[in-house]
C-alpha cells in the first residue's frame, strides 16, 4: 500500500522545484510557496487516498473486507498493521471517531 510517513526528502525536493519555478529565495515560507501555486504537500494527497481506500474497503462486501476484519482483530491485539496505521492517521488529525464508527459513508 501507500507509505504513511511524510517523506521529508521527497517534500524537500518538491519545495526546491517549486521555489525554482517561482524564482523565490529558499527562506520563503513553505506555506507561501505552496499557496502561490495552489498546491499542498505531497503527503496530504497520499493521506487522502489512503482514507478513501479505507472507506471503500469498509463499505465493501468481498474478500478485502474479510481480510480487513482479520487486520482489525490483529490491530486490537496490538499488531502494528495497515489498519493500525489508518487508525493512527485518523487519530493524528482528530478523526478518531471515524475509525471507531466504521459505518462510514462516502459522499
Amino acid at each position: 500500500m501507500w507509505d504513511f510517513g511524510k517523506n521529508k526528502e521527497i517534500e524537500s525536493i518538491h519545495l526546491k522545484k517549486i521555489r525554482i519555478v517561482l524564482n523565490v529565495k529558499s527562506s520563503t515560507s513553505n506555506a507561501g510557496v505552496y499557496g502561490e501555486l495552489g498546491r499542498y504537500p505531497l503527503y496530504s494527497n497520499r493521506f487522502v487516498r489512503i482514507i478513501k481506500y479505507w472507506g471503500k474497503i469498509i463499505q465493501s462486501d468481498n474478500v478485502f473486507k474479510c481480510l480487513y476484519n482479520d487486520m482489525i482483530i490483529a490491530c486490537n491485539n496490538g499488531v502494528n498493521n495497515w489498519s493500525y496505521n489508518v487508525k493512527q492517521l485518523l487519530d493524528n488529525y482528530g478523526c478518531s471517531h471515524v475509525f471507531r464508527d466504521q459505518n462510514f459513508k462516502e459522499s
